[in-house]
C-alpha cells in the first residue's frame, strides 16, 4: 500500500506561494493528486477561508459534546469523534458548517452519489437554504483523502455586505440603475472619482477646469443639488451649495459606487438620481504604495495597509498630493498657462469592521484638508486671476450596525459625525468688500435607523433619520460683515419602502415586481432667518419579463422628489437676503427595457425615456446693479432619451460600449413680454452627448480608449449664439501593465487625457485643460 500523503503539509506549502491560483483550480489539482494515495478515516480536519485559500487558526469543530481546537495551521484533530454523526466546524467571522462524514468516507467523494451530506446554518442552528445564501460555489465542496478531510468556510462580512440585511438582494425598478467594484478597476491610480463616474456611469459634470477644481453631477438638465450623495448609507450633500464636490473625494478609500435614478436600494428618492459610495470588509492581508505623476507638476503618494482575520477587518489609507497645475489651454488662439490653480492635499482615513453570525458592525473615519488656489475667471486673459486661497479642512466619521435579528428581518443603525471648517484668504478683496476673509465651520450630525421584514412575499422596509447641522462664522458675496452669522438646521426624515414579486405567467410575464416608496422630510432652521418646511417625496414603479423573451426586461418609474433651497440661495449676499425661497419640486416619470444578449457578439442593450417636469425652479437672475440673485421664476421640462449598448467582440478580453444621450431641457415659463427664455434649452445643458469606449484587457496588460462628444450649449438663458459654448470631441487613451516579482506585484499605468488637444469648456471662463499625461506606479503586497 501507499504511504499515506500528508494533505495539511501539502496545503500549507502551496497555498503559502505566492502562486495559487483560483479555489476551483485548487480543488482539481488537490483531488488529482490525492487520488493516487491510499485512504484511511478521516482522523484530520484542515479548516481554510475560501476566499484567501488559508488556513483558519482556533477554528472549532464539535459534536456537540466534545470540542477540538484547530492549531496554527487550521488543522484539528477529529479521530475522537463518530464520524457517522454530523459535526459542526465553525470560527469566528465565519458562517458556520454542519457535515456529515458517509460511512465509506474513506473513499473519494463521488458528487453523484451523494457521500457527502452537509447543510449551512449559523451560530444559532438554524438552517439557511440555498434560496437566501445563493448556490454553492465549487470552492465549498469539502475534499477527502488518506486521513484528512478539507473544509472551506466563507467569511461572513463578505456575505452580509453582499445582500441585504435581511437576507434578501434588493429588487429595482430604477431603470438606470448600476454599480462598479472600484478595487477592480485596472488603471492603478491615474483616474480619480469624477473620470470613473463619466466612464462607467456615463453622467454629465460640471467641471470647473482641471485637476482640483469643483465637479459635481448634472442628470437629466438638473442641477447638481437635485442629485442626492450617499457615503456609507449617510447623506454627505454640501448643505453650503447643496451639491457634492467629486474631486474632493480620495480613491483609495472606496470599495464600490452605484447611482440609480428615482430611487435607491436603501429607499432614497431623489429626482437627480442617488449615487451611492461606500467601503467594504476587505477580504485579505496586503498593502499597496501608489507614486503618481503628471505634466503639470503633480507628485502624489498614496499607501493603504490591509488586514483581514477571521470576522475582523482593517484598513488604513492615506495620500499626500501636491501641484502647481499650471496646465496648458487655449484662448483667442493663443495657448495660456493657467494661474493661481495650485493645490495640495493631505488625507488619512481607517475601515474597521468585525462580523458574527447574525451581525456586522463597521466604523469609517477620515481626515483631509486642502489647499487651493482660486483661478479666478478667464475673460480676455491669464491676469484675471484674484489671487484667492481656499483652504478646507475637514473629518467624517461613520459607525454602522447591520444584521439579521430573526428570520426575514432586517436591522441596521448608524451614526455620523461630519466637521468641515473653511478659511478663504481674499487679499484683493474679490469676493469680499470687507476684511478680505471668510472662516466658516460646519458641523454636522446624522442619526439613521432602519428595519425591513418580508411578510407574505412582501418586503417592508421602514426608516427614521435625524440629521442636526450648523455653519458659525458665515460671511456672503460683497458683505461678510453681517449682525447674524450661524444658521442651524434640523431634518425629521421619515422613509418607507414596499417591494413585491409576483409570479405572473398567466398573464405572460414570468416574473412582475412591484416596488413603492415614501421619503416625508420635516425640515427647519435657525439663526439667519427662520423657515419650516414639510416635504414629500414619492416613486412607484414595476419591473417585468414576459414570457416569450426572458432576456428582456421591462421597467418603469413614476417619480416626485423635493428640495430645500441651499444656504448659498437663501443667504448668498447681505444686500439680498431671499429668505422667501421656496423648495423645488420636480416630477416626472421613466419607461425602458434591457436585453441580455440579444445577438451574438452583444452583451446587453439598454433604454430609456424620460420626462421631467420643475416647479419653483431656482434661477438667478441679474440684479439692479449687476449682480445674479436666486429666484423661484421658473417653470422646466426636460425630455430624453437614453440608449446604450455593451459589446464582446470575438477576441478574447476585447469589448466595446457606447451610450447616446438626448435632452431637451427648457424653460417653459416666461419672466415677461420682453423675456427670451421661453422654450429656450436651460443653461449648460448640452442636447446630445455620446459617450464610448473600446478596452481590451489581459492578464497582464490592460488598454482602453475613451471618447466624449459634448454638444453645444450656452451660458445665457436665450441662447444667444454670441455665448455658445462650442461642441467637442474629447479623447483618452488609458494603458496599464503589470508583473510579479515573488510576492509583490507592480502595476504601471499610464494615461493621455485629451489626446488630440481639443479646445473646449464646460463652463463659461474655465477652460478645460489641452493635452495632459498621467504617470503612476503601484507597488502591492
Amino acid at each position: 500500500m501507499f504511504k499515506p500523503i500528508d494533505t495539511a503539509m501539502l496545503l500549507h506549502i502551496y497555498t503559502s506561494s505566492s502562486l495559487v491560483p483560483p479555489l476551483t483550480t485548487l480543488k482539481h489539482l488537490l483531488l488529482f493528486m490525492l487520488g493516487f494515495a491510499s485512504l484511511y478515516a478521516q482522523s484530520r480536519m484542515k479548516i481554510i477561508d475560501s476566499t484567501t485559500a488559508k488556513p483558519i487558526p482556533a477554528a472549532v469543530v464539535s459534536d456537540g459534546v466534545t470540542h477540538r481546537t484547530a492549531g496554527s495551521g487550521g488543522v484539528a484533530d477529529i479521530s475522537a469523534f463518530d464520524t457517522g454523526k454530523p459535526l459542526v466546524v465553525s470560527a469566528p467571522g465565519y458562517r458556520t458548517k454542519m457535515v456529515l462524514l458517509s460511512n465509506n468516507s474513506k473513499n473519494l467523494p463521488d458528487e453523484n452519489k451523494g457521500d457527502i451530506r452537509e447543510s449551512e446554518e449559523n451560530e444559532s442552528g438554524k438552517s439557511q437554504s440555498n434560496e437566501s445564501t445563493g448556490n454553492k460555489k465549487q470552492e465549498d465542496k469539502n475534499i477527502f483523502a488518506g486521513d484528512t478531510v478539507v473544509i472551506f468556510l466563507a467569511p461572513l462580512s463578505e456575505e452580509l455586505d453582499e445582500i441585504l440585511v435581511s437576507g434578501e438582494k434588493p429588487i429595482s425598478t430604477s431603470v438606470y440603475n448600476k454599480e462598479i467594484e472600484l478595487s477592480e478597476m485596472p488603471w492603478g491610480g491615474n483616474l480619480g472619482l469624477p473620470e470613473l463616474i463619466k466612464e462607467h456611469f456615463s453622467l454629465n459634470l460640471k467641471e470647473y477646469g482641471g485637476a482640483g477644481a469643483l465637479k459635481q453631477i448634472s442628470f437629466r438638465g438638473l442641477s447638481a443639488e437635485n442629485s442626492l450623495v450617499l457615503f456609507n448609507g449617510i447623506r454627505v450633500n454640501d448643505i453650503r451649495t447643496g451639491g457634492f464636490d467629486l474631486s474632493g473625494v480620495n480613491i483609495v478609500d472606496l470599495s464600490y459606487a452605484g447611482f440609480s435614478s428615482a430611487i435607491s436600494k436603501e429607499g432614497s428618492i431623489s429626482a437627480g438620481g442617488v449615487l451611492s459610495l461606500g467601503t467594504r470588509p476587505v477580504k485579505e492581508n496586503g498593502a499597496y504604495l501608489t507614486l503618481k505623476t503628471d505634466n503639470a507638476g503633480l507628485i502624489s503618494f498614496a499607501g493603504s495597509g490591509r488586514l483581514r482575520e477571521g470576522g475582523f477587518s482593517l484598513s488604513v489609507s492615506g495620500e499626500r498630493s501636491w501641484s502647481s497645475n499650471k496646465f496648458d489651454y487655449e484662448f483667442n488662439g493663443q495657448v495660456l498657462q493657467r494661474s493661481n490653480s495650485h493645490f495640495n492635499r493631505s488625507f488619512l482615513s481607517l475601515t474597521a469592521g468585525q462580523a458574527w453570525a447574525a451581525f456586522s458592525l463597521d466604523f469609517y473615519t477620515n481626515y483631509s484638508l486642502f489647499n487651493s488656489g482660486i483661478p479666478g475667471f478667464v475673460v480676455s486673459n491669464n491676469t484675471s486671476s484674484s489671487q484667492a486661497v481656499n483652504r478646507t479642512e475637514g473629518s467624517l466619521s461613520i459607525l454602522r450596525l447591520k444584521g439579521s435579528p430573526a428570520d426575514n428581518t432586517g436591522l441596521e443603525i448608524s451614526a455620523a459625525y461630519n466637521y468641515q471648517q473653511i478659511d478663504l484668504d481674499d487679499p484683493n478683496l474679490a469676493w469680499y468688500k470687507g476684511n478680505g476673509n471668510d472662516r466658516s465651520g460646519l458641523n454636522s450630525i446624522s442619526l439613521n435607523f432602519s428595519a425591513d421584514h418580508s411578510l407574505y412575499g412582501v418586503k417592508l422596509t421602514g426608516g427614521y433619520g435625524l440629521e442636526l447641522g450648523s455653519l458659525n462664522d458665515i460671511k456672503t458675496v460683497l458683505s461678510n460683515q453681517r449682525r447674524e452669522t450661524s444658521v442651524e438646521r434640523t431634518v425629521h426624515r421619515f422613509i418607507l419602502k414596499g417591494e413585491k414579486e409576483f409570479e405572473a405567467v398567466r398573464i405572460g410575464f414570468s416574473s412582475l415586481t412591484l416596488n413603492a416608496g415614501l421619503n416625508y422630510d420635516i425640515f427647519s432652521q435657525k439663526g439667519i432667518g427662520s423657515r419650516e418646511e414639510n416635504l414629500i417625496s414619492w416613486s412607484a414603479g414595476v419591473a417585468t419579463t414576459p414570457n416569450f423573451y426572458k432576456n428582456l426586461s421591462l421597467k418603469g418609474n413614476y417619480f416626485r422628489g423635493a428640495r430645500v433651497p441651499s444656504y448659498n440661495e437663501y443667504y448668498y449676499s447681505s444686500l439680498f437676503t431671499v429668505g422667501n425661497l421656496k423648495p423645488e419640486v420636480s416630477s416626472g416619470f421613466e419607461v425602458g427595457f434591457v436585453i441580455q444578449k440579444p445577438v451574438i457578439f452583444v452583451e446587453a442593450v439598454n433604454f430609456t425615456y424620460y420626462r421631467l417636469n420643475t416647479e419653483e425652479k431656482i434661477i438667478w437672475v441679474p440684479s439692479i446693479i449687476g449682480l445674479q440673485v436666486p429666484r423661484n421664476v421658473a417653470k422646466t421640462r426636460s425630455v430624453g432619451f437614453e440608449a446604450s449598448v455593451e459589446v464582446a467582440l470575438p477576441v478574447p478580453g476585447l469589448k466595446a460600449e457606447a451610450a447616446y444621450f438626448y435632452s431637451e431641457a427648457v424653460n417653459i415659463s416666461p419672466f415677461g413680454t420682453a423675456d427670451g427664455s421661453h422654450e429656450k434649452q436651460l443653461i449648460y445643458s448640452p442636447k446630445q452627448r455620446v459617450v464610448s469606449s473600446l478596452s481590451w484587457e489581459s492578464e497582464r496588460l490592460s488598454i482602453r480608449i475613451d471618447h466624449r462628444f459634448t454638444g453645444e450649449s450656452f451660458y445665457t438663458s436665450d441662447n444667444d449664439p454670441k455665448y455658445r459654448i462650442a461642441p467637442n470631441n474629447v479623447f483618452d487613451l488609458h494603458l496599464a501593465g503589470n508583473f510579479k516579482i515573488g510576492a509583490v506585484t507592480e502595476l504601471l499605468s499610464l494615461s493621455f487625457f485629451n489626446i488630440f488637444n481639443e479646445n473646449y469648456k464646460i463652463i463659461q471662463s474655465y477652460p478645460m485643460p489641452l493635452r495632459s499625461i498621467v504617470f503612476s506606479i503601484t507597488t502591492k503586497i
